[in-house]
């Protein structure tokens, strides 16, 4: 499905990797330098095993982990025919549904680099890669069944515009998901953008702060959402005392 709209649109595929005509991205050097200087690169062995992978950053991915089975849980119900998945990375969270769930799953990023190791390792008839920009017009005619954002939104500027945006390809009865992603109180986020900036800076990419933002939950109340998961619930925070789970929402907007 995903690989007969490429082809109509007259994008090109390189090493199994579909790319949007003529779509240029500089923030991916500056994405990939963070990336590496975080030691979140992973090799081809490394991304196989994800998100059981606990080498690095062994805390974080125990709660992706538990993010990953709760989602898996969900769709294993719903079944979706097709699934998108924005700011994909390495493409391990689609390669895990695509063969679980049975979905026609597709990843887009403007990470080249991590994108053409995902169609290197992942690529089926099922599955599918491609380079290029989401809020480009030449999307307009997607329709997917879901749409995920796993810890990606924070790399979309405006929040309203996007999620407006995102629900314009959705089918019928679709539905957005947004996980490990954090939300901030009006009097939190000021805050939380001074220790991002801090942070980038220590590890000598200052540039990234301009491409990292703080949404805040006020910016979501006009959307009518559902939160699956919520970190705050009194059963959630004391289920994390006793087992770490992730401190981030799982929200679900549809298409109405």
């Amino acid at each position: 499905m995903f690989e007969q709209q490429f082809e109509k649109l007259g994008f090109t595929r390189n090493d199994r990797l579909w790319c949007q005509p003529g779509f240029e991205n500089e923030f991916q050097h500056i994405y990939i330098a963070n990336r590496k200087s975080e030691r979140r690169w992973y090799t081809d062995e490394e991304a196989l095993l994800l998100p059981y992978f606990k080498v690095r950053h062994k805390d974080e991915w125990s709660i992706r982990q538990k993010s990953f089975d709760r989602l898996l849980k969900h769709l294993l119900r719903k079944r979706p025919r097709t699934i998108l998945e924005i700011g994909c990375g390495n493409g391990w969270l689609l390669r895990r549904l695509s063969e679980q769930v049975g979905s026609i799953c597709c990843g887009m990023d403007v990470n080249k680099d991590e994108l053409l190791q995902a169609a290197r390792l992942y690529s089926s008839p099922q599955l599918s890669f491609v380079w290029g920009n989401i809020l480009d017009d030449l999307f307009n005619d997607l329709k997917v069944d879901v749409l995920l954002l796993a810890s990606s939104l924070q790399y979309f500027r405006e929040l309203s515009y996007t999620i407006n945006r995102f629900k314009t390809l959705l089918s019928q009865g679709g539905e957005i998901h947004i996980i490990d992603t954090p939300f901030y109180a009006d009097d939190e986020a000021d805050e939380a953008r001074k220790r991002s900036s801090q942070y980038f800076d220590k590890k000598g990419n200052p540039s990234m702060k301009n491409h990292y933002f703080h949404h805040r939950w006020r910016e979501l109340e006009k959307f009518s959402y559902r939160m699956v998961y919520n970190p705050g619930a009194w059963i959630h925070r004391l289920k994390s005392t006793m087992v770490k789970d992730s401190p981030f929402p799982w929200i679900i907007i549809g298409d109405e």
